[in-house]
Parts: C-alpha cells; structure tokens; sequence
C-alpha cells in the first residue's frame, strides 16, 4: 500500500503529536539492542541492470517514486549499521517512496569512514547502481579499520583493474566532496540525517537520527499536508530523532583544503539548529 493509499483508506492523521514517553523509552532501549548484520539488498528493489547508472546519485527503489529519501550516512557510524536494514526493509514496504544515499564520513571514525566510502564508490563507479548498494551492504557487516587510503579489504566483492585504477583517481573523492557541499548546505552535521522530498510538489524536511515506521509515515504525513495547503513552516523535531553520533567538523580527503566549508557547517548549525524539522519549498 502507497503513501497516499494509506491516508484514502482512513491512515490516521497524525499530525506532528509523536510518541508519548513510553514510546521513546522503547525506542531507546532498542537502540541498545543488537541489530541482525545486513543483508545483501534485494535486486528487485534496485534499478534494473538494463538501466543501472554508474554515477551517483545512488538510488534504492523505483526510479519513478513520488518520494525521497536523502540519508546522509557515514560507513563506520554504528548508528548507521544498525539502521540500514530496518530503513532498506521500510523502503521495501513503501514502493512510492525511494532511497538516495550521501556520504557523510565523520571525523571521529577517520580515515577508516573516508576509505569505506572510496570503496563503495568505486564500485557503483565501475560495476553500476546494484554495485554501490552491495558495497555498502557488505562495507556494513564487515567493518574496516584500515588506515590506508587506497586498501581493499580481503574478501571485498570488487576487484577488477578499472576498480583499482578508480580507487588510485580522484573519482570518488569527487563524489564524496559534493555529497559534503550539500551536507553543508542543508545545515546537517550528524549521522544518519534524512531528508524526505515530495518530487510533486518540491517541498522538503530534514529528520536527525534514525527515523522508524510510524514517524517515518507521520513525516510524510505532515510534508503532504504542508504542500496541499501550500504552507512551509519549522517545527521542533522530538529528542528521541536525535543521534548520538558526533558531529563532523568537516569532511577532509587528503586532495581538498576546504576550513571555509567546516566555517560554513558551523555557522549553518548556528542558525537552523540540528534538532529543527525543517519544511522548504
């Protein structure tokens, strides 16, 4: 059942009353919990191999879906590991609504985020979309500490000569920079970050922290309401959406210089606020 099927068969509307106490108690201690290792995604929830792009951006689901959603993910962030198979099961269930992913490594899991992340790409780069989507599923369950820039872990998938010669460019470093200047931009400085967009109607919210089921509807609920009414407001998103990751202080490969860019996160911060859900036209 869709999005928009869902609220014709009488969804409840909620609003933007979340979860009571109880509720983000539950959802706390979940998070302690340990989560089923990731598993390689379906194909069938992939875009197909006829039509596969080898250039970002990385997508999960139909290409034709009225909704995105945006995670900007670091490949070393726990909370990130955990929550790529319940977000991947959620699209699965949800066929209007597709997955774009942003690489948003963190300074605190540096240099290991930075080379997970040249790996993945690489491999959606060489190989295609399904590609990226298995790098980063097999980059998750088993996770690297590796210091070296250009390393391929033993037992990783891809290994063809155009896949070491990508990793020895500057390709990927590319790819991650530009996922970095639109982290910037939306103001995001923690991981995983959603951002949901109706493709109708071009309105947008950020999310912070992991985001399951019923907010993740309510959500979209609430994005739908504000674009059939053409209003855009800022509301507060609720403690439970936050993540305890640390935030970064500015994406760095060794082949960019970029202090004005770790100013401009900051100062994005300072005026919108991580915890504000934000609703643009």
């Amino acid at each position: 059942m869709t999005l928009t099927q869902s609220r014709a068969a009488g969804w409840p509307k909620r609003g933007w009353l979340w979860a009571g106490a109880v509720i983000i108690l539950a959802s706390a201690c979940a998070w302690i919990t340990i989560f089923p290792r990731p598993t390689a995604p379906s194909t069938a929830r992939v875009i197909g191999a006829s039509a596969e792009p080898k250039s970002p951006p990385w997508i999960y689901g139909r290409a034709n879906a009225r909704f995105t959603i945006v995670e900007y993910a670091d490949l070393q962030c726990e909370f990130c590991r955990a929550y790529f198979p319940i977000l991947r099961k959620w699209i699965d269930e949800h066929p209007d609504v597709k997955w774009q992913w942003h690489h948003l490594p963190l300074d605190t899991h540096e240099p290991a985020a930075t080379q997970a992340a040249r790996l993945a790409e690489c491999a959606g780069q060489m190989e295609g979309n399904g590609a990226f989507w298995r790098a980063v599923t097999w980059v998750y369950s088993n996770p690297t500490t590796s210091d070296t820039d250009h390393a391929v872990p033993a037992g990783f998938p891809f290994r063809s000569p155009s896949f070491g010669t990508c990793l020895e460019s500057q390709r990927p470093d590319t790819a991650i920079q530009s996922d970095f200047q639109a982290a910037v931009h939306d103001g995001i400085q923690a991981t995983p970050t959603l951002k949901l967009i109706d493709n109708a109607s071009g309105r947008s919210l950020l999310l912070s922290g992991p985001v399951e089921g019923d907010r993740l509807l309510s959500a979209f609920d609430l994005l739908m309401d504000t674009a059939s009414d053409g209003i855009g407001r800022e509301v507060q998103a609720p403690p439970s959406a936050q993540s305890s990751s640390s935030p970064p202080r500015g994406y760095r490969p060794a082949s960019f210089q970029h202090a004005e860019l770790r100013g401009d996160l900051h100062s994005a911060n300072s005026r919108n606020g991580i915890s504000a859900l934000r609703i643009r036209a």
